[in-house]
């Protein structure tokens, strides 16, 4: 007789495999078919599904499983298949924010997710579920780009899925009736809709990005500027600081009266950390009674560079073809010449696409701006077609 041993996975054992799993997501590596199979396992078993969704396996690859395994991986799809496409399933943390956002009173949640992690995707999933006891929805975006595109995602939603909701994108397009209604608005037309409309009755709304709403949030410990002064935000030299300056007291306001008057809302906002919400960030979702959900999980395999000391210093996982952990690279002082610093590195490192994180809007401008000025200097900028560099210059 023998007993089985329980081993227990700890969070990081579980990134482990999960970065395993997204390295070997290679087109390459997937043409052999053991390994398509082993991926569609590792997927099913850690109830990650997206990797199974992205590598086209609606269902098992064919030929691979007996009967018994078959009845168990749909048993298992079912569980955790999305209500509104049948195509779709949830990730086990994505069906643990739905479960959580129905158990909880009241149902007001703050979840915080990596980019890409799926949080309106959610969103949808929610209105769904309540479409029966929500007629009028508030959806809140930072730009009217953002604005856009979940208008026309909003729009297929309805249609796909004949819901008899109307989609309205500005305040002007409001009919005082009693239709149901999907408002798409940025924090702006938001303000404006609650004053224009004071007695329409919101059952339900989103707020994306809302980490934007906490001046706090973002402290300025790495950003010493070019004039090497950390500690001060000043906004003497562009005129966007300002904007974003009174953006932020925008969203403040829209969020503050949105919770006063609704009862039901989810938030949401990529890689938030309570432990750096600021004391106004505390106190809203301690007196507005807001569950926080945080999700560490991090969907794509991701080789981290960090440039905030006096070093370059590299993170990746450690399974990686010739990984050299803490590569330690001298940099220059100054926040601006690093990060040309960083581009080179990551050009000669060969990584291949690449997002640079910043603090705030304004650094991101400035780095932008101080890139285009010396792009001429790069040995990136080389390699380009003529045509591919007139388009740059043209953007410039």
């Amino acid at each position: 007789m023998t007993t089985a041993k329980r081993i227990k996975i700890f969070p990081a054992d579980r990134q482990r495999m999960e970065d395993v799993i997204a390295f070997a997501n290679d087109p390459e590596l997937k043409k052999d078919r053991f390994v398509a199979e082993l991926l569609y396992i590792a997927s099913q078993k850690m109830r990650v599904f997206g990797y199974n969704f992205l590598n086209g396996f609606t269902e098992a690859p064919s030929g691979m499983t007996t009967t018994l395994d078959d009845m168990s991986n749909q048993a298992v799809r079912a569980l955790y298949r999305s209500r509104v496409n049948d195509h779709l399933v949830l990730d086990k943390t994505q069906k643990e924010v739905i479960d959580l956002f129905h158990s909880i009173t009241p149902r007001r949640l703050l979840v915080s997710a990596p980019t890409s992690y799926g949080k309106t995707f959610l969103m949808r999933e929610i209105v769904f579920m309540n479409r029966e006891r929500y007629k009028n929805i508030l959806l809140v975006f930072p730009t009217v780009a953002l604005l856009l595109e979940n208008a026309r995602m909003m729009s297929a939603f309805v249609s796909e899925n004949n819901l008899d909701y109307e989609i309205i994108k500005t305040v002007d397009s409001v009919e005082n009736d009693e239709n149901k209604k999907i408002f798409v608005f940025t924090p702006e037309r938001a303000l404006q809709l609650l004053a224009t409309y004071p007695d329409l009755k919101i059952d339900f709304f989103f707020f994306d990005e809302v980490y934007k709403i906490d001046e706090d949030y973002c402290d300025y410990e790495f950003e010493d500027s070019e004039e090497g002064s950390s500690s001060q935000k000043t906004f003497d030299t562009e005129p966007q600081d300002f904007l974003n300056e009174d953006r932020g007291k925008t969203f403040r306001i829209a969020l503050y009266l949105l919770a006063k008057s609704v009862d039901e809302y989810y938030l949401a906002g990529p890689n938030l950390k309570t432990n750096r919400f600021g004391n106004g960030m505390k106190r809203f979702l301690s007196l507005n009674c807001i569950t926080v959900k945080e999700i560490d999980f991090e969907p794509t395999l991701r080789i981290s560079v960090n440039a905030h000391g006096n070093k370059i210093e590299e993170f990746a996982p450690a399974f990686l073809p010739e990984h050299k952990p803490n590569a330690l690279v001298p940099i220059n002082t100054k926040v601006n010449d690093r990060i040309k610093d960083v581009v080179s590195y990551i050009d000669t490192k060969q990584y291949g696409k690449t997002l640079l994180y910043c603090m705030t809007p304004t650094k991101a401008i400035e780095y932008s701006n101080k890139l285009a000025d010396n792009i001429g200097e790069s040995s990136v900028f080389e390699r380009f077609s003529d045509d591919f560099k007139s388009f740059i210059e043209h953007i410039r």
